[in-house]
């Protein structure tokens, strides 16, 4: 909330996990100028949607040394409404209570685990999106273990994590009123449903800026738990910068020059091998 209220320190925390400068929306606001906000907070920051009461993206800066430090702790329970938005824009509890969809972090807490506060900050559930077990567990879990394991491989890396609502599939994001939404036992359907998502992964060297990017359809199929499995899964789910931007109607650190960003689209340049399972067999059948 202290944050909430100082413009300055916001703009310290998007230098900090956005060296590329404020993602930017090209989709049209509904709902009003406020639908649409920047959510931060020291861990990272987010872009919320009030009418889909949910991230559309999310964005935080890793750093090898501070997973390393985190590894070993615990999670924190500690599933909450945002207090900074109203209570037409915020998520709740009851909204999750229904029997399909996990509470996905978009940022995890598992990145943040050297900082307690940072940790429990990622519980907010405008940090939360309905995410497909399989999904959730599975294949989106094994690109956060990638990001950890870049992050001490590379000391630092960005990392951006979208929502993409498509599901008419005109590589255009659909509108806020046409979303799917939870089928909650409160009757209310207020939390949209993401078609995909979306991580891109940036880091420096030599001043030059490398990126890699996935996107990943959010269904309850299996996409594999060990990496011999899961592996070409994630190796098929690369894709371009340009692509997501399409979809999401987003447009990826601006402020960079893209002929200073090296795409990678087959995997080079960043070591894809998974060094842990993720836990896409503890789903319900």
């Amino acid at each position: 909330m202290a944050i909430a209220a100082d413009s300055g320190l916001q703009q310290q925390l998007v230098s900090k996990h956005l060296p590329g400068g404020l993602h930017i929306g090209s989709h049209a606001k509904q709902g009003g100028p406020d639908n649409e906000q920047l959510l931060a907070q020291d861990g990272y920051i987010m872009w919320h949607d009030g009418d889909l009461r949910t991230a559309v993206w999310t964005a935080h800066k890793l750093i090898g040394d501070e997973v390393t430090a985190g590894d070993g702790k615990d999670r924190i329970n500690c599933f909450r409404t945002d207090p900074r938005l109203n209570a037409d824009h915020a998520a709740n509890k009851s909204d999750y209570d229904e029997p399909v969809f996990d509470q996905g972090h978009m940022t995890n807490d598992r990145d943040l685990r050297d900082d307690a506060v940072e940790q429990m900050n990622t519980y907010v559930l405008s940090n939360m999106s309905a995410q497909h077990c399989r999904l959730n567990r599975g294949i989106w879990l094994t690109l956060e273990y990638l990001g950890r394991d870049w992050a001490k491989a590379y000391d630092v890396i960005y990392i951006t994590n979208g929502a993409i609502f498509d599901f008419n599939s005109r590589d255009a994001r659909d509108k806020d009123k046409s979303a799917a939404r939870m089928g909650s036992r409160n009757q209310k359907g207020r939390v949209a449903v993401p078609s995909h998502y979306y991580k891109n992964f940036m880091r420096k060297e030599d001043g030059q800026w490398l990126s890699i990017s996935f996107v990943v359809e959010n269904h309850n199929g299996p996409r594999g738990r060990a990496w011999a499995d899961v592996g070409p899964h994630v190796m098929a789910a690369i894709t371009t910068m340009d692509a997501i931007e399409e979809r999401s109607e987003v447009s990826l650190h601006p402020s960079i020059d893209r002929a200073q960003i090296t795409e990678s689209i087959n995997g080079a340049g960043w070591v894809l091998n998974g060094t842990k399972d993720n836990l896409e067999t503890g789903c319900p059948s």
